[in-house]
């Protein structure tokens, strides 16, 4: 293999500079080599990076020699012995220089003369400016605290801030910096295509992306080796072009004897992983070159067909080896700021928990970054489908020269580093712009409208769709979320309405209404964002924030985590219909306000999803035929209040408790309609033929007792991948059977049993009141932990307890945690946020902390239900 030498760099740079209220961060005596190389600092100022080093001897012997960057951000140049290698003006592109003819064995000095980011962006819009052209969004809402014209520079656009997270636009190293010695190429990319025949024989289409010299030759042997055996040795010839770049490519039968398994998302099958290993001698080099990835043979189409004829509209969803598939999951934002200062546990833990959440979808939102290798990896390895958005987020962009030229190296190198991977499902071309120019979002639209839309066409349908398609035909591609699918390619690709529900994907956001009624939400092919904001626990918010700050009515502290414009004001008002909130100014009320606002948006998502998810049936007017359902946002980048179900830091919301019921294979839907109590049974499984019949409970209770009025059984049978409606009743039609007084007295719980499964129970109460502050008979009750014990340990070193639960009363929204303590274990509860309708109630914590024991449960247990805080 080609010998990669490491540079370590070490210099001084400033503390970085944050918003007056949020904590500063101080970065001394960096360096970097393979192991730590991401180095960033926030700064108004230019700032230059310098290190001496030393190389080995022996490596001036090899003919080629390059200095890879694979990371600087973001506007730079490099020199090297006081000779400038280049420019760079793109976080994320790669860059590579030669530099056998510069490097000395010893005493080499590498120089990178970094830009403020902040300041080069104003530099650009001003440029922009003085030719009469604005490219909006100007600048960011006031209550951001952010940079202004993220849009001019090609970084991570949430740096400059978003309504979720704070400005840190950061300049600097972020991924590694390495010499590159070799005599003829190196392997830098796989990609993978993997098609069945009519026999479902594999056909295995690989090409393998080298580099090398510049409008050079390369000849020699490629063998290629799946799971341990070779598969093919052939020789091969190819011209390198003017960039030093050239591409191999192998087409293979795989034989039956392997007896492929395929990948399937979770929740459908199994995701069986193979490795892939390209080996090269080239003729003119001493090393043999190696590469292995691991891929997954599956296919995946985006099926868009015509649905109905009198009012035209079009399916959105997905097929993964034939199979239909409903999308259930969420929306990824980068997990840190600063992405180097998290490793790869905390992005296992993050995914882990979206596969726990019975998830099979994560949309890779546009304006962050191409993740890390290992989120890719671990998406493969749990069955989570991603679809990808390029990063480009609500902005219109430059269609210069420049700007296109780095796009272009951007696209084509960042779908050539993922395309192998199984678990991607889609290329986006952006998040919401095509929405931001049909919807006048900006007050300069309609003054160079012709303009905005020639730039956008450049950029989006002429450079990185015809790229994305060159590089990854097969894999479905939309060139903006929301879009209206086989609508906008026939309008050119911006429609006049991107957000309507008859095709397409949608964005919905509601932000002053009863948002408990199902019937506010859009009757959409596929809901690709959605949600409503809370507050993270105060364990999360304590560790940035000052306890004397941590108080109700909410501090100056409090309020500058808010980065929504008018977004307190909204959750008060949405809350206050459904909930009564806390009045005095303690911690204590504190910690009520955020177990309430939580309360508020769990309900708000799971009424909405468990619509979407009941809406499978194609609407005379075209509405309908629902089949994804990914909710705004799946983790923090900081401690704050926003739309996420994870807390920074991995901390469950109750959100993503309910996340992982409402996304369950089988679901038991209830809801009123036309004063009708309906009742589904949802199964997303695909088991052939196999009808399951179902025992279906509904009890009636009164608020103020822990046994029902009314109890009704019966049996229902229903099929895979489908919704069944099992029930039907005037809702007072079943009060005056159980005698209930009125709607506020009673609610309703329904649960359902199969005989295939002996021991699943599943249950959804539904409440028959709108807002819940008006339950007549709800008592304040001691739920006490009757008893904890470990049982035996798990896979992967996983300990479970079980917690059994004892309550004389109707518990609604009983919340598990933990005292404010910082010892307290990291792990999640088999439910939490649940209703308690029984005497006895069992409830399993899951943890890998070896330090948790039964007695440090005890002591650090807290529970809480709704009448604790009202």
């Amino acid at each position: 293999m080609p010998t990669r030498e490491a540079i370590k760099v070490a210099s001084k740079v400033p503390g970085s500079i944050y918003s007056d209220l949020e904590r500063s961060h101080h970065i001394n005596n960096i360096y970097f080599d393979f192991n730590d190389v991401n180095y960033r600092w926030i700064s108004y100022e230019n700032w230059t990076f310098v290190r001496h080093f030393n190389v080995k001897s022996d490596i001036s012997s090899y003919k080629q020699i390059y200095l890879t960057c694979d990371g600087l951000d973001t506007i730079g140049e490099v020199l090297l012995n006081g000779v400038l290698l280049g420019s760079t003006d793109n976080m994320f592109v790669r860059y590579r220089w030669p530099v056998k003819s510069i490097l000395k064995s010893n005493s080499n000095v590498i120089q990178i003369n970094f830009m403020s980011a902040p300041v080069y962006a104003k530099q650009q819009y001003l440029d922009m400016k003085h030719k009469k052209y604005i490219i909006p969004p100007v600048c960011t809402p006031k209550v951001q605290n952010g940079e202004c014209h993220a849009n001019f520079i090609r970084k991570m656009q949430a740096s400059f801030s978003w309504d979720w997270g704070p400005a840190f636009p950061t300049q600097g190293i972020w991924k590694p910096i390495y010499l590159e010695a070799f005599d003829e190429i190196v392997i830098r990319s796989i990609s993978v295509d993997t098609e069945p025949d009519h026999t479902e024989q594999w056909m295995l289409n690989v090409t393998i992306f080298i580099d090398g010299s510049p409008k050079s030759q390369s000849t020699g042997n490629i063998s290629l080796f799946l799971n341990g055996t070779k598969l093919t040795k052939k020789p091969y010839s190819t011209h390198l072009n003017k960039n030093g770049e050239a591409s191999l490519n192998l087409n293979i039968l795989i034989p039956k004897t392997f007896n492929i398994k395929k990948w399937f998302p979770n929740g459908v099958g199994e995701q069986t992983l193979y490795p892939l290993k390209v080996s090269i001698v080239p003729s003119h080099s001493r090393k043999k070159l190696h590469k292995t990835i691991k891929i997954g043979f599956r296919t995946i189409r985006l099926i868009q067909n015509r649905l109905t004829f009198v009012e035209e509209s079009y399916s959105f969803y997905f097929e993964v080896n034939n199979l239909p598939i409903f999308a259930k999951g969420s929306n990824w934002i980068p997990a840190h700021v600063l992405y180097e200062a998290i490793d790869e546990t905390y992005i296992r833990n993050l995914l882990l928990s979206a596969k726990l959440a019975n998830m099979n979808m994560l949309r890779v939102w546009g304006g962050g970054i191409y993740e890390n290798d290992r989120l890719y990896e671990i998406a493969d390895e749990y069955g989570i489908l991603i679809w990808q958005d390029m990063m480009f987020a609500v902005a219109l962009y430059p269609a210069d020269v420049n700007f296109l030229t780095s796009v272009k190296n951007e696209i084509r190198q960042q779908i050539r580093r993922l395309q192998h991977h199984p678990s991607i499902a889609l290329w986006a071309g952006n998040n919401e712009i095509e929405a931001t120019i049909s919807g006048f979002w900006w007050p300069q639209l309609p003054f160079h409208y012709k303009q905005y839309k020639e730039d956008y066409l450049k950029l989006f349908i002429d450079t990185i769709m015809s790229i994305v398609i060159s590089e990854d035909p097969k894999r479905p591609f939309v060139s903006s979320s929301p879009s209206n699918g086989p609508v906008t390619i026939r309008d050119n690709f911006i429609s006049p309405n991107a957000l309507t529900s008859k095709y397409g994907d949608v964005h919905f956001y509601i932000v002053d209404d009863n948002v408990w009624n199902w019937w506010l939400y859009p009757s959409a092919k596929f809901v690709s964002e959605y949600g409503f904001q809370s507050w993270s626990s105060l364990h999360t918010l304590s560790q940035s924030i000052p306890e004397e700050a941590l108080k109700y009515p909410l501090t100056e502290s409090m309020v500058h985590r808010e980065h929504q414009v008018n977004g307190l004001i909204y959750l008060k008002n949405m809350m206050e219909k459904n909930l009564r909130l806390p009045s005095n100014g303690s911690i204590d009320r504190l910690e009520d306000y955020i177990y309430l606002s939580q309360i508020h948006q769990s309900m708000a998502v799971k009424i909405q999803t468990e619509f979407y998810r009941r809406d499978r049936n194609i609407k005379k007017d075209g509405d309908g035929f629902t089949m994804g359902a990914l909710y705004w946002q799946l983790n923090d980048i900081w401690p704050t209040v926003s739309w996420s179900s994870i807390e920074f830091g991995g901390k469950w919301k109750m959100l993503h408790y309910f996340a992982k019921k409402m996304f369950d294979n089988l679901l038991v839907d209830v809801w009123e309609e036309n004063h009708q109590l309906n009742v589904a049974i949802i199964r997303d499984d695909h088991i052939d033929d196999i009808y399951d019949q179902f025992n279906v409970q509904i009890n009636i209770f009164d608020w103020s007792s822990i046994s029902p009025l009314l109890q009704q059984r019966f049996q229902r049978l229903t099929k895979p991948f489908a919704v069944t409606h099992v029930f039907r009743q005037d809702i007072y039609d079943l009060l005056s059977a159980a005698r209930c007084v009125d709607r506020n007295h009673c609610f309703i719980e329904v649960s359902i049993t199969t005989k295939y499964q002996s021991n699943l129970v599943v249950k959804r109460n539904f409440l028959l009141l709108e807002p819940i502050k008006n339950a007549i008979g709800l008592k304040k009750t001691k739920i006490e932990i009757a008893s904890i014990r470990e049982l035996s340990k798990g896979h992967d070193q996983i300990r479970t307890f079980e917690l059994e639960l004892h309550s004389s009363n109707i518990a609604p929204f009983v919340w598990i945690d933990f005292k404010l303590n910082n010892s307290a274990p990291v792990g999640s509860f088999s439910d939490n946020g649940f209703f308690i309708t029984n005497q006895t109630t069992k409830i399993l914590f899951q943890t890998n902390d070896n330090s948790t024991s039964v007695s440090s449960l005890k002591n650090l247990l807290t529970i809480r239900s709704l009448m604790d805080v009202q």
